[in-house]
């Protein structure tokens, strides 16, 4: 929004509290189009009635290496890699994404790439999963779905199980790390050794490359953080405040 009519939302908004929140309330509308499978469906009542509601921001997806026998699961402990490919939201026309979140998404479909051309990784003690989720923009809704669908059991995320889940690695928006210098965040309380684990594995890879054009170097977020930023990892946080998870971006404590 412009910021006259910034000022004027938060101007109504502050009457409201003023008022205890008693009716009349000044309230919002929003009039965003839905995307649905059935033309003149363009509105919520419209495509409920006629069930041609499509999910607000589309469908996340999920892969493995190596490939699993969802029919049989190995078993390993999951390091499950994160990144979101969208960022649909209410105010759809001031949210392009180009660098938050498909930086993110670029960097983790390279490294699936990467790793894909290697041998051996049916030897890792570990079972590696990629998660693209969408609508995250939207109180992290793809993020949220799948953990439903892992409690429902559902056929979406067959051959996993969120018990197995080891550690949680998010790729977050990096495309600005001009200097190539990363950022890891944490919860503020995790110092497990699944987490710190994370970090040292990054760090590692960093000195591994110390030769390359870029230099990349992967430091810790601010310690002053209260935790992790606005991320897919809180979902997962939220659902369960021991999980082993960073986010990893090109901010030390804020975006400026």
């Amino acid at each position: 929004m412009l910021q006259n009519s910034t000022d004027d939302v938060q101007a109504l908004a502050a009457k409201n509290e003023r008022v205890g929140f008693k009716y009349p309330l000044n309230v919002a509308e929003f009039n965003a189009v839905m995307r649905t499978t059935k033309a003149g469906t363009h509105t919520t009542e419209s495509c409920l009635r006629e069930n041609s509601c499509l999910p607000l921001g589309g469908y996340s997806v999920w892969s493995a290496l190596p490939a699993m026998n969802v029919s049989s699961p190995t078993g390993k402990p999951i390091v499950l890699a994160i990144a979101s490919m969208d960022s649909s939201s209410f105010f759809h026309d001031v949210a392009p994404g180009a660098d938050s979140p498909l930086s993110g998404m670029l960097a983790l479909l390279a490294a699936v790439d990467a790793l894909a051309e290697m041998g051996g990784l049916e030897t890792l003690k570990k079972q590696l999963v990629f998660l693209v989720v969408t609508g995250e923009s939207f109180g992290y809704l793809g993020s949220r779905q799948f953990l439903a669908q892992l409690k429902s059991d559902s056929n979406f995320v067959m051959g996993l199980n969120a018990t197995s889940i080891y550690q949680v690695l998010e790729v977050g928006s990096i495309g600005q790390a001009y200097d190539s210098t990363f950022y890891v965040h944490k919860q503020a309380s995790a110092a497990t050794t699944p987490t710190l684990q994370i970090l040292s594995a990054l760090k590692a890879a960093a000195v591994s490359l110390k030769d390359s054009t870029s230099k990349p170097q992967v430091k810790p977020a601010s310690p002053s953080n209260p935790g992790i930023p606005p991320s897919s990892l809180m979902s997962f946080v939220h659902k369960d405040p021991t999980t082993a998870g960073t986010t990893r971006t090109f901010f030390l404590d804020q975006i400026h």
